[in-house]
């Protein structure tokens, strides 16, 4: 939880490809931040991970770039008003 902390206070971070997969922490503010500031993103892996609705409309332009976009588990985490939601957003994906 340190890193994503450290992370999250960078005004420079800038992920182009980004995998959220196999890990044991749940959504946080901290996390938040990281996908916020990666207007870059292009790819993104979510694996079992509950992303809240109220966090889903402040990554709107997250997701909006993204071209590549893999779901793993996540129909079990989350229901489908989030991945609707998700895919909305997701306007250039391949």
């Amino acid at each position: 939880m340190h890193h994503l902390e450290i992370l999250s206070r960078s005004n420079k971070i800038g992920f182009r490809s980004l995998e959220l997969q196999n890990i044991q922490l749940s959504f946080s503010d901290h996390l938040l931040s990281i996908l916020m500031s990666s207007k870059a993103l292009r790819q993104l892996t979510l694996g079992c991970i509950h992303i809240p609705i109220e966090a889903l409309v402040l990554l709107e332009p997250c997701f909006c770039g993204l071209t590549e976009l893999r779901l793993k588990d996540c129909p079990v985490s989350m229901g489908d008003p989030e991945l609707i939601m998700i895919l909305q957003q997701c306007s250039k994906l391949k």
